[in-house]
Parts: structure tokens; C-alpha cells; sequence
């Protein structure tokens, strides 16, 4: 079962049907609750140690890891098989002086670009699935001394088959 977790760019869900253990490694601290209860790297109990559930975001990244979106464990065993297609879409708007349509300078595509994934990773590793963006930037003289400000938005949606 998933169970949403606050409100906001702060928010996150996890899944009953997984729970995390001490494991340091990204790839073994995941475990399905359907293949026990038990983690034995790092000794810990489900129930005995009080650990959480995983975080959707969290499971989905190790589908994107693993070999055929299937979720491994180091020692091989197929703990899970499915399909997931993870989309994240972001867009960036500037005001163009009351215009009501947004302008984006070319020069500035790139650097946004590599703005919103640095921003979009490091929220999707607090457990957010969506959030605001903002940036400022200057070039060259002609950004002005302050330079140019830019907003935007990302979402993340993902799809099980």
C-alpha cells in the first residue's frame, strides 16, 4: 500500500509492501516485505528494529538500476519484476516586461538545463515528486548587473504496467 507523507516539495510515499534496512549499498538496503522480514548483510528485523518503509522514489531509481527494470539484490535473487517508466518534465519561464508571455534568452537553455537536473535530483532524493524552480543568471553586460531571473516547475509521474 502506498501512504502519502506530508504536503508540498517536502512530500514523499512509500510502499508497505517494502522496507529498508542499514545496508549501506543502494542496491541491497531495499527488501520486499514478500521475501521476509530479515536482512542478512546487516542483521536487522522488519518488525524487532522498527524499520521503514521504502520510499516510492527510492524503489523506482533502483528499477532504473537494475538490468530489464527487474529489482536485485547483490546476490542475484530477482526480488521483483516489472515494468516502470519514470517521466520528469520541467519548464522554465521569465517575464518579458508585462507581456504576459515568457521569453527565455538561448544563451541561458543550457545552463538551465543543467540547473533544473541538479535541482531536480537532489529534491527527488528528499522524496519529492515535484517542485518549484528558480534561478538567476548572468553571461555577459547584457543581462544586466543583476542578471536575468527565471522560474520554473518540475513533476515527476510514474507509470507501472
Amino acid at each position: 500500500m502506498i501512504t502519502d507523507h506530508g504536503t508540498g516539495p517536502e512530500s514523499f510515499q512509500t510502499d508497505s509492501d517494502y522496507w529498508d534496512c542499514e545496508c549501506p549499498d543502494d542496491q541491497t538496503y531495499i527488501h520486499a516485505v514478500s521475501k521476509g522480514n530479515f536482512c542478512p548483510e546487516c542483521h536487522q528485523h522488519l518488525d524487532e528494529d522498527c524499520r521503514p518503509e521504502s520510499r516510492v522514489t527510492e524503489i523506482a531509481e533502483l528499477y532504473d538500476a537494475a538490468e530489464d527494470n527487474a529489482v536485485t539484490r547483490t546476490t542475484g535473487e530477482t526480488l521483483m519484476q516489472r515494468e516502470t517508466t519514470i517521466k520528469i518534465t520541467y519548464r522554465w519561464w521569465r517575464s518579458c516586461g508585462g507581456s504576459g508571455r515568457s521569453c527565455i534568452d538561448p544563451r541561458h537553455e543550457e545552463a538551465l538545463e543543467e540547473s533544473a537536473e541538479e535541482r531536480i535530483t537532489a529534491m527527488r532524493a528528499e522524496g519529492c515528486t515535484s517542485g518549484q524552480l528558480h534561478d538567476n543568471i548572468r553571461m555577459g553586460d547584457e543581462d544586466g548587473e543583476d542578471g536575468m531571473e527565471y522560474t520554473g516547475h518540475w513533476e515527476v509521474k510514474t507509470k507501472t504496467a
